[in-house]
């Protein structure tokens, strides 16, 4: 057990008390809090996953005509036109927008 537990310190894992990787923690820790778990899990999971290199031709590949339009456009489907508020301005009370 103590065997294990010297060969995790050596490591890094866990961050000895007071040591700067148990500072780092728990700045990571204060900054990811109110995230977690899911956005530290994340963070943690893929922080040295290598990125690819954006070269010319992967950004031709990626821009070739596959890409997705910004609108999806349905010209058969009815149409059911929205009435028109009373009061338009943003200064309107929700309940009034909303409605």
């Amino acid at each position: 057990m103590v065997k294990a537990a010297a060969t995790l310190l050596a490591c890094g894992l866990p961050a000895e008390e007071g040591s700067p990787g148990a500072e780092e923690d728990e700045r990571f820790a204060d900054a990811w809090g109110p995230w977690s778990p899911q956005a530290s899990f994340f963070h943690y999971a893929t922080r040295d996953v290598p990125f690819e290199t954006v070269t010319p031709e992967l950004r031709q590949h990626l821009t070739r005509d596959g890409r997705p339009a910004p609108f999806t456009e349905y010209p058969e489907a009815d149409r059911n036109p929205l009435p028109r508020t009373p009061d338009p301005r943003p200064s309107a009370p929700l309940e009034q927008t909303l409605h």
